[in-house]
């Protein structure tokens, strides 16, 4: 059974989730997934950046040189525009009144190099402003990653979703390894939101 509570002098249930988050009864909560489409994707020192926009097993690549001191993170990235692009206004789709709970970037990712970075960053305002770079770290099987992008700007408005922005790299640094090759089969956006 959900606790009941005092909030102000309202009185809720809480109702307590897997990524931590509360919500007061009467509330629904709904999750929706972006991919990158054609139009928003960019890149540099990436092949096959088209692979990205859908799991299927086809994998973009990157090769890296080693010795170029930390961070040097704009040597090899792909950045993907998430919001109004040439669609309808609005193509996230949230009804008014939405109020956004988390925003998270998920990259399907490998490079055989044990401990290889992958730093990613999001925009709120189409690129202008960015969160800070969360440093991850490319699993050597293909896999999934995450970063919750609310660590980085914690709240998220309707607006702000239609000029998202997020972009991630390949890090070189002296002590990385010659040859690496780094993969990615897809990466997506997933917002929850609550109305």
């Amino acid at each position: 059974m959900s606790p009941l509570g005092t909030l102000n002098g309202i009185r809720y249930i809480a109702a307590f989730f897997s990524n931590g988050l509360t919500r007061r009864a009467g509330k629904a909560v709904f999750t929706v997934t972006h991919y990158p489409t054609a139009e928003g994707l960019s890149s540099n020192g990436w092949d096959y950046t088209s692979n990205t926009m859908v799991e299927d097993g086809a994998l973009a690549d990157s090769y890296t040189t080693p010795g170029q001191p930390c961070p040097n993170v704009w040597s090899n990235w792909i950045m993907g525009k998430f919001g109004n692009l040439p669609a309808p206004p609005n193509p996230w789709n949230l009804p008014a009144g939405a109020v956004v709970l988390t925003v998270k970037v998920q990259l399907k990712v490998r490079c055989p190099t044990a401990g290889h970075r992958l730093p990613v960053a999001t925009s709120w305002d189409g690129g202008t402003n960015w969160t800070t770079w969360e440093i991850l770290e490319y699993p050597t099987t293909l896999g999934w990653v995450e970063y919750d992008a609310t660590q980085g700007h914690a709240t998220w408005t309707a607006a702000e979703l239609e000029a998202l922005v997020t972009r991630f790299c390949s890090l070189d640094a002296v002590d990385d390894p010659p040859g690496r090759m780094d993969y990615c089969d897809v990466f997506k956006v997933v917002v929850t939101y609550e109305v």
